[in-house]
């Protein structure tokens, strides 16, 4: 009788660590908790030290089944020094007969200064984080007015 071996490759079902230049990875299985076998299932995040922010793409990275990652860019941190303050100066102006006299140009800035604080893409003005420093209105012939 003859006897074959068979060779039978088996699938590594643990992925190789991710280091990050700098960082650590924080690894959950698939009930959170946290582990540091990396192996199917198991899904790791980027945290970066005081200083320094991820970069590339955060997203959470899962381990399959084969043992590799779901893909193949892994984040890192770097250093972010957030700004102290922020100048930024927009200006933009509508056409209306209002702002004849100062009366009008209050009630215009007022609707106007409401409308722009409502809109969620101006969310720095509801949130009271910026704020409309100069409004006025044109010369009475152009019929238009000036928000920055």
């Amino acid at each position: 009788w003859y006897q074959r071996r068979v060779r039978v490759k088996k699938e590594a079902d643990q992925c190789a660590a991710i280091i990050p230049t700098s960082g650590t990875m924080v690894c959950k299985d698939s009930k959170g908790k946290v582990v540091t076998k990396y192996t199917a299932g198991v899904s790791c995040t980027i945290s970066c030290p005081t200083g320094t922010r991820a970069v590339g793409d955060t997203s959470a990275i899962e381990c399959k089944s084969t043992g590799t990652w779901a893909r193949s860019s892994y984040p890192s941190c770097a250093a972010y020094q957030p700004p102290t303050k922020r100048d930024l100066e927009v200006s933009f102006s509508f056409s209306t007969a209002y702002c004849a006299n100062a009366a009008e140009q209050n009630k215009m800035k007022t609707a106007v200064t409401m409308s722009l604080t409502e809109i969620k893409q101006i969310s720095c003005l509801k949130n009271k984080k910026c704020e409309i420093t100069n409004f006025s209105c044109a010369k009475e012939s152009d019929k238009a007015f000036k928000v920055t």
